[in-house]
């Protein structure tokens, strides 16, 4: 295959087993994003990619090359961090350069190539500035220009835009996906933020406790995930306990006709939700909906309203274009109506 090859692979420090049977594949040219929350073990696989550290078993492999002992220098490979790791005492251009000057290229060879990253990464006239003279945004393209500068061929990356403010996290990685696409280059992004990762990548593979729960193409994990830990991390979501009747489900009580929702739960398994994104639950009249239930809260974001009803004990959050709100307000009684056939049902107990 070409592109990157994950197979097997397990790490272990002492008694904790940080990544447990990892098996990926990333095609060449994809950008593919590792989801999950802190400790899942993204960073633990992504140096193992890098050759930073050593898989426990497994290997790895990118264009048929099995990577296991070639040292990270060797890989070829450039790597920003979360940190991003610029040397303050250097100017922007020395720091793009570095990578090039510690392999012995030429003042000339080094020279063409800064002048080559400053203008992809749009910074043409700040080679001789101070990192600590330069913006967030600046700061984060010098660093995405010095792992760029070895025309490397894998590119990763561990959470680089973490630490910028929200308007600019959002800018930058619709700069960092056009420039991925522009190069096309094979790419790894470690990230938390399943926006993020909605947003720049061709793949994402949500991970928890060390393993891989689900790959695919973002849209496919967020119409269908397997289980309900990944419906909650790749979006919001509303896991509804049901229960399935024949071609029938018992929500929170009512029996519905829910044959076309996507069935996830492997046989045998008894407790089971159903999980229905917010813009497939729609307010209707009480009597008109498969379940009724009372508004507790109502947020107006501009473009779209979220609202909130308790049904029983179970809080159902809807979303919806402003222009379709009806003007409902906190205590009305409405009926909820379900788009069963964007729905998932999932094993409780499946993660």
């Amino acid at each position: 295959m070409s592109g990157l090859v994950v197979r097997n692979v397990s790490k272990a420090f002492g008694a904790f087993e940080a990544l447990t049977g990892v098996s990926i594949e990333i095609s060449s040219g994809h950008l593919a994003c590792l989801l999950g929350p802190s400790g899942c073990g993204k960073t633990t696989l992504l140096r193992i990619v890098a050759g930073l550290d050593e898989p426990s078993n497994g290997a790895v492999y990118l264009d048929g090359q099995k990577l296991s002992g070639v040292p990270a220098h060797r890989r070829e490979f450039g790597m920003v961090f979360q940190s991003l790791a610029l040397f303050p005492h250097l100017s922007v251009a020395e720091n793009i350069a570095y990578p090039l000057a510690i392999r012995g290229a030429s003042r000339k060879t080094r020279a063409s190539r800064v002048r080559e990253m400053l203008e992809l990464v749009r910074l043409q006239g700040l080679g001789k500035r101070r990192i600590h003279q330069l913006s967030g945004g600046q700061r984060q393209r010098v660093a995405i220009a010095r792992g760029l500068a070895l025309k490397p061929r894998l590119f990763l990356l561990d959470e680089p835009l973490s630490a910028l403010d929200a308007k600019l996290r959002e800018h930058m990685q619709v700069e960092l996906r056009q420039l991925q696409q522009r190069l096309g280059i094979t790419t790894i992004l470690v990230t938390h933020d399943q926006r993020e990762a909605m947003t720049l990548a061709d793949h994402v593979i949500v991970m928890d406790n060390g393993k891989a729960l689900q790959s695919g193409p973002p849209l496919e994990i967020y119409r269908h995930p397997v289980n309900s830990f990944v419906a909650e991390f790749i979006g919001r979501t509303n896991l509804i306990p049901c229960r399935r009747r024949g071609d029938r489900l018992i929500v929170l009580g009512s029996e519905v006709h829910a044959g076309s929702v996507a069935d996830q739960t492997t046989v045998g398994q008894q407790e089971t939700v159903l999980s229905v994104r917010p813009e497939h639950v729609r307010l209707c009249a009480a009597d008109k909906g498969v379940l009724t239930g009372a508004i507790t809260f109502v947020r107006d974001l501009g473009s779209e309203i979220e609202v909130s009803i308790a049904v029983g004990d179970i809080e159902i959050l809807s979303s919806m274009p402003a222009s379709s709100f009806g003007g409902s307000g906190v205590g009305d009684r409405v009926g909820v109506a379900i788009e069963f056939s964007q729905c998932n049902l999932l094993s409780r107990d499946q993660r």
